[in-house]
């Protein structure tokens, strides 16, 4: 009997492996074809009543025909010619097989010739061109039910899916496929004696089953956009090819060592650019952060609210941001040269100046991340126990002493978690700087995300594009091993 169910429940589990698999596959087809499954159905709809005005239009066509045929041989043949095409494509449409090209090369061959009749002066054309004019009022209708048909067929004809087949009608129970293959998964996982048995046994697996969801969500959304990105970086992909994967061929070093001996260094220029962006920023947004946090470590009337509303700037959007400091900093009617201006200064051009511009966009990052370095450094003095502080008191260790030999040393940890995690975030800003000056002026404030951003997205050259990512990438992991090597010196000591 259990070895009954066994094979019961093994059975369960394949057909709804089989049922989610076919509702993914759809969805994976149509996404290869930039075509939404909603969008083939209406195309079905539509292409299967303009298929059967075709048949219904073509059939009055060969009536009319066959009642006004031209006995002139030559036209006769043309004539046939457009009949034996338009009864072609019709069947090949019905069937879903073919598109109107047929019909339309033979269309437009019977045009030229009705041109070409009517130009003419013969009289023994005389009954030939009465019995032309009659039969093209037909073709034209013919003509415009092709077209209707092309408008749906086409794309029907893209997707590579005939009506009526078995797929077409896994594509129209594809969510009753999806849910019914979840149900069964699930029937068949519960109802397998081994396996419930395990999962009894074992609550490692039920970890594993816990961390499967989070894992999932990382290979796709973190480790395969790394890896297609280092690909694309050994490749020569631009906008001449990029739909063309045959004609994109390895290249191996090239797109680096193009990025570092370009004739106007903006690679090396980018690098510098965000170093001196990255050490300004994290520089003053830790001392102030940290001296707020010893602020806000005492108890005083209104401190959390106060503290509350310093995190505005954290919890509001960069963009948001960058833009009010656009605005702050803009030339005329700027409120920071009004403020200037009320002391007799001239109005400066801060984001149009290569001496200003970045000392503006260091100054908007910096009031952005206090509020990060703030909390975080909070929260390591608050872990440090009350009476080591007693205890220097009674030593007489106060004031710097006791910060520099107590405070700093114990929330050590946080500060190189602060520092590290704030070096990340601003060496790879991007919509700050896109906002506020999209790097200018004269690239002086182009840092790698932007030079990035600017050679795939505007100059077209992804592999280019892919190859300053991947730099970037690169000296974000050297910081984060180094990170790692000084926590686990930490806690050896």
């Amino acid at each position: 009997m259990k070895r009954a169910l066994t094979w019961i429940a093994i059975l369960l589990m394949l057909a709804g492996v089989l049922g989610v698999g076919t509702a993914i596959c759809t969805n994976i087809i149509f996404g290869m074809h930039d075509v939404t499954i909603n969008e083939w159905e209406n195309a079905m709809t539509e292409q299967q009543s303009a298929a059967q005005k075709v048949e219904k239009m073509v059939k009055s066509l060969r009536s009319s025909y066959d009642k006004w045929k031209v006995e002139d041989e030559q036209w006769a043949a043309r004539g046939e010619s457009l009949m034996l095409a338009a009864e072609q494509s019709a069947q090949s449409i019905t069937a879903a097989t073919g598109g109107a090209e047929a019909w339309n090369e033979a269309y437009a061959a019977w045009q030229s010739a009705v041109a070409e009749m009517n130009a003419s002066d013969d009289p023994a054309l005389d009954d030939a061109k009465k019995a032309v004019k009659s039969l093209n009022r037909t073709t034209k209708s013919v003509d415009g039910a092709m077209q209707d048909w092309a408008a749906y067929g086409d794309l029907i004809l893209a997707v590579g899916v005939e009506p009526g087949s078995l797929f077409a009608v896994c594509i129209a129970y594809r969510n009753l496929l999806l849910i019914g293959g979840v149900a069964l998964l699930l029937v068949g996982f519960f109802a397998l004696p081994r396996v419930r048995e395990t999962i009894a046994a074992s609550h490692q697996l039920v970890g594993y089953l816990f961390v499967l969801p989070a894992l999932l969500f990382l290979l796709v959304f973190v480790a395969y956009p790394i890896v297609y990105n280092i690909v694309l970086s050994f490749k020569d992909v631009d906008i001449t090819n990029i739909n063309f994967p045959d004609q994109q061929n390895y290249v191996g070093f090239k797109n680096y060592i193009a990025l570092f001996t370009d004739v106007d260094q903006q690679m090396m220029g980018a690098i510098g650019n965000t170093l001196v962006f990255t050490v300004g920023s994290i520089f003053f947004q830790f001392i102030i952060g940290f001296l707020m946090a010893l602020l806000f470590k005492e108890k005083f009337p209104l401190g959390g609210f106060v503290r509350g509303s310093i995190m505005i700037s954290w919890l509001i959007p960069v963009t948001v941001s960058g833009l009010l400091f656009k605005f702050m900093f803009g030339m005329n009617g700027g409120i920071i040269n009004q403020f200037l201006g009320a002391f007799g200064f001239a109005p400066v051009e801060w984001l149009y100046s290569v001496d200003y511009a970045m000392i503006a966009v260091i100054i908007a990052n910096i009031w952005i991340g206090i509020p990060f370095n703030m909390i975080l450094l909070l929260t390591g003095l608050t872990t440090i126990p009350a009476d080591i502080y007693e205890s220097c008191d009674i030593d007489g260790a106060k004031g710097l002493r006791r910060l520099f030999s107590i405070t700093i040393p114990m929330i050590r940890p946080a500060i190189m978690s602060v520092l590290t995690l704030g070096f990340v975030y601003t060496f790879k800003v991007f919509d700050l700087i896109k906002v506020m000056t999209s790097g200018g002026p004269v690239n002086r404030t182009q840092l790698v995300s932007i030079y990035a951003y600017k050679l795939a997205f505007e100059k077209y050259e992804y592999s280019m594009g892919a190859a300053a990512g991947a730099v970037m990438f690169l000296i974000l992991l050297v910081e984060g091993m180094f990170y790692i090597r000084a926590i686990r010196e930490d806690e050896v000591m």
